[in-house]
């Protein structure tokens, strides 16, 4: 029994590490400690997407899991949660200001661009073009940021797991323009995409659990992800990794 513990403490302690490299990028454009992200008194973060955001929400999703992070590091957080089924970015746009910006939270967690590639694929539904995509990003990001709100962005997980299928391949130029916008409007980014991809190539455990929606494993690697943005060190981040990973 011992043995098989160590093997499954090695084998996490190397997803950890893909991970952790993976939200680097977001680290990279920013030299922000955790305590010079976050206030010591209350901190509001506010959690902006769709379906997935909204599976944050519950006990073991990824939203209660970066509060639940944070307040285990002695910080007050509450959370604002504004996930909606199927939504496509011209549909947050057309909210961001009632349901984030006109609550004041501290920071916004924007994950956005799943359903703007997938529908063009799913009979009966409409893809939202790059350049729309592009043009709603940026005004919701110029919105927060007007509103001295600290945007992370995240970039979009994978569809139906396959880094080969048409709607990944028309992903990557919608994921590169997160890139691009965090760098122009100095937002933090978590590689959700690129920390999805190392979750693969392990072979620990599957990161969604119908090709979409994230499962526990994906959930956990989204929060552990957006807490480096925030600055939590590397030796806090493994410990809530071991504890929290299924």
């Amino acid at each position: 029994m011992v043995y098989i513990l160590k093997i499954t403490y090695i084998v996490l302690v190397l997803i950890s590490s893909a991970l952790l490299s993976a939200c680097n990028l977001g680290l990279k454009k920013t030299n922000h400690t955790l305590q010079t992200s976050l206030k010591k008194d209350m901190n509001t973060i506010a959690f902006l997407g769709d379906s997935i955001t909204k599976a944050g929400e519950k006990e073991n999703g990824f939203c209660k899991l970066i509060l639940k992070g944070l307040e285990d590091q002695g910080y007050q957080v509450t959370g604002i949660f504004a996930g909606k089924v199927a939504e496509k970015s011209n549909q947050m746009y057309g909210r961001i200001q009632r349901d984030v910006v006109e609550k004041k939270p501290d920071w916004l967690v924007l994950s956005c661009g799943v359903n703007d590639v997938y529908h063009f694929f799913m009979p009966g539904y409409s893809g939202l073009p790059l350049p729309q995509y592009k043009k709603h990003m940026r005004s919701m990001v110029v919105q927060a940021q007007e509103a001295k709100i600290k945007v992370i962005l995240l970039t979009s997980t994978m569809i139906n797991e396959d880094p080969n299928n048409k709607m990944n391949q028309k992903l990557k130029s919608y994921n590169a323009f997160l890139h691009e916008l965090a760098k122009e409007k100095k937002c933090r980014l978590f590689d959700a995409n690129k920390s999805m991809h190392e979750m693969l190539k392990h072979g620990y455990t599957k990161p969604t659990e119908d090709g979409v929606h994230l499962s526990a494993a994906g959930h956990v690697m989204v929060a552990i992800g957006v807490l480096g943005s925030l600055g939590l060190d590397k030796s806090s981040l493994d410990k809530l990794e071991f504890e929290w990973m299924p």
